[in-house]
C-alpha cells in the first residue's frame, strides 16, 4: 500500500491508504490497548482527511457502513480486514438484518456512470424472496423513485421493524436463614475476636477489606449444604416479534445482586452454604453481601466396645474460628469412660489429633486394645488389621495382616481397663488357611501372614482370603454404606447423593453418580454421568470416561473423555480433555488440561461464562495450593502453640509438650517451602497443546494459558487455539485454511 496519512485518536490509530496494487482506498485501525476506551473519529472527520490524502468525497462510503465497522471492532474477537471506502462504479443492492432480526434495511447504491438507472425487478425479486413480512411496497417505490431524482449514490432504507421482547419481573431473594438475636449475636462477634486474638484464625477473615465482621448487619449459624436463599420463580415478560412475523419470547426477570459469597455455592435457584460457619449479612447500594467465616468447634467422644476389649476416640477437628482439639480434651473424654491412663500414651492421643486435623469428617482412632487369653498349646494372635464390626477390610499388597506367637503354656489376658483374663477362658486358636492371595513367613515359634495383593481380606472361621474385586449388584446407598475397596470395583447400580466409593484399582460404575465422592488408583469408566450440585466429585489417577456431567469436579492424570455434555463444572486433567461425541459440548465452569481439550462445540449461544486454561500442569498447582494451606495452617498451630508458651499459667509438662510439637511443625514448614519451590518452577514449564473446536465455539469463552488470555466475542466454527511462546500471546487458526488471527 502507498503511504497514508495515520491519526492518533485516545487508544488506537486510524489511517486511510491507497492499495497500490487495486488504486482503491482503504480505512484500518491499529494499536486498540483498549476497546471499551476508545473513541472513533466522527463522519466529518473521516471525510475531512479523506480530502486531503485525495480521496472523492462523492463516492466515500456513507457514515452507517463505518458505524458497523466500529461495531466489529468493539465486539469482535480479531480486528476486522482494512475498510474499502470508495464506492464501487457499478450497482449494487442488499439486505442488511439486524443480529436480533427486528429491523430489516434495504441498501441501494447507484452505478456511476448511471445514476438515473436502478434495478427495481431485482430489488423487488430480493424481497419477496427475503420472507420479510408486511413491506409497505407502495411507500417503498415512492422512496427509490425520490432516491433515483437525487444526487446521493447510496441510500439505507428501513423496510421492516419487529418489537423487542419485554423482560419479567425480576427475581427476588426467599431467605431461609434464621438470624442469631442480639445477645447470641454479640457472643459469637467476640468468639470470632478472641480466636483472632488467640492466633486460632486469620485476621484477615475477620477485619476482610471487602466485607469485615464490623460491616454485618446480621450472623447466622449454618451448617455445611444448608439451604439459605432461594430465587422466586422467574417470570417471563411481554413477547416480541421479528421481521419474519414470527414470535420472540419474553425474557425472563434479572436475577438479585449478591456480592462476596465467599464458601457459599450458588446454583440457579439456590445458595446454600458450602462449609460449616458462621454466616455474615448486609444490604448494600450494590446489592446483599454474604459470606460464611468457617467455624466448628471440635468434638470428642470416648467409645468402649461390648467386651471391654477396645477402647476408641471418635474425633473431628474444629474449623476456622472454632474450638481446637487437645491432649487435655482427649484426655478428659477417656476419662469419663474410666480407661485409666497407663492404657494409652501421650504420642497416641497426639497421633489421633493429627488424623483428625487432615480429615473433613469425624474419624475413629482406637487408642487402646486388650491382650487376649491364650490357651496351652495354642497361638496368640496380633491382628495388625481392624475388621470393625464385620469380618471384611480394606488391605493393601506387602501389608501385614496378623502375627501369631505358640504359647506352650498358655497366657492371661486383659481387658482395657487392665482387669486380668484367665487362662481357662482362652479359645485354643489354630492357624488359619489361606491361599496364594496371602503370604506365609514362619520364624521360629512366630508366624506373621502377608497381603500378596490389594483387595478385601475375608475372614471366614479359620480361613484369610483376600478378593482383589468387589461387586456391587445394588445402587450404593445408606444401606450399602461407603464402599472403600484396594482393588477393582464393579458397581452395577448408581451411587446416591452423600456417598463415597474409593477403589485401590479400576472402577466401574454401571448407573449414574449424585452428589458423591467417587475415586480411583486406575481408570474409572462410568456408563452414565455425574449430576454433582456443585459438590459431587470424580476423581481418577489414569483415564475417566463418562456419558455427561452437570455442575461436578472431575480429576483426572490422564485423559478424561465425556461422550455427550459438561454443564458448569470444573475438570483438571494433565492429560486431554476430548469430546467427540453428540453434541459434545462443554458449557460453563471451568477447564484446565495440560494437553489441551479437543471438543464438537465450546460455550453457548446464550453467551454462558466458559473459562479454560491449556498447557501447564494443573495437578501441579493443586499441590502447590494444598502443601500452601498446610503451610498456612502450620503457622496458624504455631502462633497459637508461641501464645501458649508465653502464657504464665502454662503447666511444665505442657510446655515440654508444645516445644516439641513446635519443632515438628518448623520442620514440616522448611520440608513444604522446599517442595512449593521446586513445584513452582515445574508448573512454569510449557506443555505442548492445543483447544481444537470441531464445531462452534460461543462468545463468553475466555481461554488461558501462562497468564494470558483470550476472550471470544463472536461465533466461530472449526478453530484451534494455541499459546504461541515466542509471542506471549494466545493465538487462533481456523483448522480448514489456517489464516491466522492474533489476540491482542
Amino acid at each position: 500500500m502507498n503511504k497514508g496519512i495515520v491519526y492518533k485518536r485516545y487508544d488506537m490509530k486510524w489511517t486511510i491508504k491507497q492499495n497500490e496494487r487495486n488504486k482503491k482506498w482503504y480505512f484500518s485501525v491499529s494499536d486498540v490497548d483498549n476497546k471499551e476506551d476508545c473513541v472513533f473519529p466522527s463522519y466529518e472527520e473521516i471525510v475531512e482527511q479523506a480530502k486531503k490524502v485525495g480521496v472523492s468525497t462523492e463516492n466515500l462510503i456513507n457514515a452507517q457502513q463505518f458505524e458497523r465497522y466500529f461495531d466489529k471492532i468493539l465486539y469482535g474477537t480479531t480486528l476486522p480486514l482494512p475498510l474499502e471506502i470508495e464506492l464501487d462504479s457499478s450497482f449494487d443492492t442488499r439486505l442488511i438484518i439486524d443480529p436480533n432480526k427486528t429491523k430489516a434495511t434495504l441498501y441501494i447504491r447507484k452505478a456511476k456512470n448511471e445514476p438515473h438507472s436502478i434495478d427495481k425487478k431485482l430489488i423487488t425479486t430480493m424481497l419477496n424472496n427475503s420472507q420479510i413480512a408486511n413491506i409497505d411496497f407502495k411507500t417503498l417505490d415512492e422512496k427509490i423513485n425520490a432516491f433515483v431524482e437525487a444526487s446521493d449514490r447510496e441510500i439505507e432504507l428501513v423496510i421492516a421493524e419487529g418489537t423487542l421482547p419485554g423482560r419479567g419481573k425480576d427475581r427476588s431473594l426467599i431467605s431461609h436463614i434464621t438470624k442469631l438475636d442480639e445477645a447470641e449475636d454479640l457472643l459469637f462477634r467476640k468468639k470470632l475476636l478472641h480466636a483472632v486474638g488467640t492466633a486460632r484464625e486469620q485476621p484477615q477473615m475477620i477485619y476482610d477489606k471487602d466485607f469485615p465482621l464490623s460491616e454485618a448487619q446480621a450472623l447466622s449459624i449454618v451448617a455445611k449444604h444448608d439451604l439459605l436463599y432461594e430465587f422466586s420463580k422467574s417470570e417471563l415478560g411481554t413477547s416480541g416479534a421479528d421481521i419474519y412475523g414470527n414470535t420472540i419470547p419474553g425474557l425472563p426477570g434479572n436475577d438479585p445482586f449478591v456480592l462476596d459469597l465467599r464458601n457459599i455455592t450458588q446454583t440457579n435457584d439456590e445458595l446454600k452454604a458450602g462449609c460449616n460457619g458462621i454466616l455474615l449479612s448486609a444490604e448494600s447500594p450494590d446489592g446483599l453481601k454474604l459470606r460464611i467465616i468457617p467455624y466448628k468447634d471440635a468434638t470428642v467422644k470416648a467409645v468402649i466396645s461390648a467386651d471391654n476389649m477396645e477402647a476408641s476416640l471418635i474425633l473431628e477437628s474444629g474449623r476456622g474460628a472454632g474450638a481446637r482439639l487437645s491432649l487435655s480434651r482427649l484426655k478428659k473424654a477417656l476419662d469419663e469412660v474410666n480407661l485409666p491412663p497407663d492404657r494409652y500414651t501421650d504420642k497416641i492421643l497426639r497421633d489421633a489429633i493429627y488424623e483428625a486435623r487432615l480429615s473433613s469428617a469425624p474419624v475413629e482412632f482406637t487408642v487402646s486394645r486388650g491382650i487376649q487369653p491364650v490357651a496351652p498349646h495354642s497361638y496368640q494372635f496380633d491382628w495388625k488389621v481392624h475388621f470393625g464390626h464385620s469380618n471384611s477390610v480394606s488391605v493393601k499388597r506387602g501389608e501385614t495382616l496378623l502375627e501369631t506367637f505358640f504359647q506352650e503354656t498358655g497366657e492371661k489376658g486383659s481387658d482395657v481397663f487392665g482387669t486380668t483374663i484367665e487362662i481357662d477362658k482362652a479359645v485354643p486358636l489354630n492357624l488359619p488357611q489361606t491361599d496364594n492371595t496371602i503370604r506365609v513367613i514362619k520364624q521360629g515359634k512366630k508366624v506373621s501372614f502377608v497381603a500378596a495383593v490389594h483387595g478385601e481380606l475375608i475372614r471366614t472361621g479359620e480361613r484369610l482370603k483376600i478378593l482383589n474385586s468387589k461387586i456391587i449388584d445394588t445402587d450404593v446407598n445408606k444401606e450399602t454404606g461407603d464402599i472403600i475397596f484396594a482393588g477393582d470395583v464393579i458397581i452395577n447400580g448408581d451411587i446416591d447423593a452423600d456417598r463415597s466409593v474409593k477403589a485401590g484399582g479400576c472402577l466401574t460404575v454401571n448407573g449414574d453418580a449424585g452428589v458423591s465422592l467417587v475415586y480411583t488408583k486406575e481408570s474409572l469408566l462410568m456408563n452414565g454421568g455425574i449430576r454433582g450440585e456443585s459438590r459431587g466429585t470424580v476423581w481418577a489417577k489414569n483415564t475417566m470416561a463418562l456419558h455427561f456431567a452437570e455442575t461436578a469436579r472431575l480429576f483426572a492424570g490422564g485423559n478424561i473423555y465425556i461422550n455427550e455434555y459438561s454443564f458448569r463444572c470444573v475438570v483438571k486433567t494433565n492429560g486431554q480433555l476430548i469430546m467427540n461425541g453428540e453434541p459434545g459440548s462443554f458449557i460453563g465452569g471451568n477447564a484446565h488440561a495440560a494437553h489441551g481439550i479437543n471438543v464438537r462445540n465450546l460455550g453457548d449461544y446464550k453467551t454462558v461464562r466458559t473459562i479454560i486454561s491449556f498447557g501447564q500442569d494443573y495437578l501441579i498447582k493443586d499441590k502447590i495450593e494444598v502443601y500452601e494451606k498446610q503451610t498456612q495452617e502450620n503457622l496458624l498451630e504455631l502462633a497459637r502453640i508461641e501464645a501458649e508458651l508465653s502464657d504464665t499459667e502454662t503447666p511444665a509438662d505442657r510446655i515440654q509438650e508444645l516445644r516439641e510439637q513446635k519443632v515438628i511443625l518448623l520442620k514440616s514448614n522448611t520440608s513444604l517451602g522446599i517442595k512449593i519451590f521446586k513445584l513452582k518452577e515445574n508448573f512454569e514449564s510449557h506443555i505442548p497443546s492445543e483447544v481444537k473446536v470441531t464445531g462452534t465455539v460461543y462468545p463468553g469463552v475466555i481461554l488461558e494459558s501462562h497468564g494470558r488470555y483470550y476472550e471470544v466475542r463472536e461465533p466461530a466454527s472449526h478453530v484451534i487455539f494455541t499459546f504461541d511462546s515466542k509471542q506471549g500471546r494466545i493465538v487462533c487458526n481456523q483448522i480448514e485454511d489456517k489464516i491466522d488471527f492474533t489476540a491482542e
